[in-house]
């Protein structure tokens, strides 16, 4: 079996998730009307071309309708890779956010389980580097 250790991103789920969410809500409140929008402006263009007098088989409804189909498509890889690395980021900040209050959380239970202080640590690149210093020197202040 091997030693490595695997990753857990998301380390508080509760939390994690309604970020994910949120971020998910902010993309839909810019997306959408972006995408209300845009096919506005060919149902514009079209009801222009009517108002101007071309016929419905006219070969302008033809071109509209093959540049509204383009830029709908051409825009939807974007978009979904956009939802899609914003999800990653999201979920790789809460986590960077997130696992120190939970490593603080369980080094305190092991204190209050076994009685004995330890030294608080965070992982490398969490934030909230200079929390464990400050806890470990005011647990050094409360043993003596």
């Amino acid at each position: 079996m091997s030693n490595k250790k695997r990753y857990q991103f998301l380390v508080y789920p509760k939390f994690q998730l309604v970020m994910v969410g949120v971020q998910l809500l902010v993309l839909g409140c810019s997306l959408i009307p972006l995408g209300m929008v845009l096919m506005r402006s060919f149902d514009v263009l079209e009801k222009s071309a009517v108002t101007s007098g071309l016929a419905p088989g006219h070969g302008f409804f033809h071109f509209l309708s093959v540049q509204k189909t383009l830029i709908l498509s051409s825009a939807l890889w974007p978009v979904v890779a956009g939802i899609i690395v914003n999800l990653v980021v999201t979920i790789w900040l809460s986590d960077k956010l997130v696992g120190p209050i939970i490593r603080l959380k369980k080094e305190f239970q092991k204190m209050e389980n076994s009685g004995e202080v330890v030294e608080v640590n965070f992982r490398k690149g969490d934030f909230f580097s200079d929390l464990p210093p400050i806890v470990n020197r005011a647990l050094k202040r409360l043993r003596r």
